[in-house]
């Protein structure tokens, strides 16, 4: 039914959601950590140009792996909303990334001239392939 979709993601409430909101897949990447395991994490956007950070867990991989590509328009549906702070200013300084001065949880943007760029390397992560490229910056400043 039409009731229940959401149009932006401002309208979006912290609990588990029963809405469902049409978006576009501006960034999308796996990861992998100790705690959720494999997961696909994505950055989508609505139709006001609000972007909101979203995950697929490790249960739900199998199910959404081949379907899933950046620039792709989706509806989500059936997920759960989590508060969330997120820096207003994207960028991180030099100084706060050498110095670990960084929150972990956020994603930042930064800067830099390349120095150095290493050779692609497959890293095997709980039997799968992930591909990791190494690359040196230098603050511009």
């Amino acid at each position: 039914s039409q009731k229940n979709i959401v149009s932006y993601v401002r309208e979006l409430k912290p609990r588990k959601d029963t809405s469902r909101i049409e978006v576009r897949i501006v960034r999308l990447w796996r990861n992998y950590n100790k705690e959720s395991g494999n997961t696909i994490e994505m950055v989508v956007v609505d139709k006001e140009g609000t972007r909101i950070h979203a995950s697929v867990d490790e249960q739900l991989i199998k199910n959404f792996d081949d379907k899933l590509r950046e620039g792709d328009a989706i509806v989500l549906q059936l997920f759960k909303v989590y508060d969330a702070t997120v820096l207003e200013k994207y960028f991180a300084d030099f100084s706060d990334i050498l110095g670990g001065n960084l929150d972990h949880s956020c994603l930042v943007d930064v800067v830099g001239q390349i120095v150095n760029v290493g050779s692609l390397e497959n890293k095997i992560i709980k039997g799968k392939d992930n591909m990791r490229l190494l690359v040196e910056l230098r603050d511009p400043k």
